[in-house]
């Protein structure tokens, strides 16, 4: 029996990629990406287009697994408000998934969905009461722009967004509004954005989709610059040494002699990281009361 079948037994599912150390980019806070496999469409400028190859699942986890490996940043979801952005892909199509996970990791992680709402409105239903926040990358509300692009109709996603505007607040919905070159114009996001608004909604992204070839070395590093994680490793230095003082815990950072760019951790960081955890957890378990 292969790996894979063996796993499906076991609800299992694929993802294309699990990315730590998301800095207020994937919802609020520090968070981690995890990228689901399959997705209904089939977008012109995907910048995930492994998420519908089969050679290309980096590995399969159930909700327990997936928990198990997350909670070494337990500290820094817990302390920033920040928590699991899922996206892929179509995070939407795994609803019992995402159910299933929520009732393991609890009200300590916050819940991201990074969705193109193009699913059966059944299955936001399933999640509306569990997901924190939507972060919808509508494309275009013009019908004929959408199916040009992505291949297939907006008719979920308009009927969704009824959905939601009724049952969510604005607050925990960003509408991803962008410029596709060669697809729409910059009248076509306006009439996106003022539909939207009529709708209740009040939080967009507006930005302009790139366009070129990613490169297999963007790829393994969750396609930001590597020259951001001088910034990343400090942001999250920061939050070690504010729980560690909060909380009374000895701890001194490791003076970084590292040159050039990198990826915003490293062995040294993800010790210090364990140790204050474990101290954390330690008195948890014994009943005293921890500040993050």
């Amino acid at each position: 029996m292969s790996y894979v079948s063996m796993n499906n037994i076991f609800n299992a599912i694929p993802v294309i990629g699990v990315r730590r150390h998301r800095v207020r980019v994937d919802g609020r806070g520090i968070t981690t990406l995890v990228a689901f496999h399959s997705c209904p469409l089939h977008c012109k400028y995907c910048i995930n287009p492994q998420c519908n190859t089969e050679d290309d699942i980096q590995k399969w986890v159930t909700p327990r697994s997936l928990y198990h490996e997350l909670m070494r940043d337990d500290i820094y979801f817990r302390s920033t408000g920040g928590g699991v952005c899922f996206g892929g892909g179509e995070p939407l199509l795994r609803y019992p998934f995402i159910k299933e996970f929520k009732k393991i990791c609890g009200d300590n992680w916050k819940i991201t969905a990074e969705t193109s709402l193009n699913v059966p409105w059944q299955n936001v239903g399933e999640l509306i009461d569990i997901i924190d926040e939507f972060i919808v990358d509508i494309k275009d509300m013009s019908s004929a722009i959408y199916k040009t692009y992505t291949g297939i109709d907006n008719d979920n996603v308009l009927n969704n967004l009824h959905f939601i505007a009724d049952k969510v607040g604005p607050d925990k919905v960003m509408v991803r509004v962008p410029l596709i070159p060669q697809y729409n114009t910059e009248q076509d996001v306006e009439r996106s954005i003022e539909h939207l608004s009529s709708l209740g909604m009040k939080r967009f992204d507006r930005f302009v989709y790139i366009t070129k070839k990613i490169s297999e070395e963007d790829k393994q590093i969750g396609f930001s610059k590597r020259s951001m994680g001088k910034a990343k490793c400090e942001v999250l230095k920061k939050v070690r040494l504010t729980i560690a003082e909060a909380n009374g815990i000895a701890y001194s950072p490791a003076i970084c002699n590292h040159k050039g760019d990198c990826l915003g951790t490293c062995p040294k960081c993800e010790q210090e990281l364990k140790m204050i955890s474990e101290e954390l957890w330690k008195r948890e378990s014994e009943g005293i009361m921890i500040n993050l």
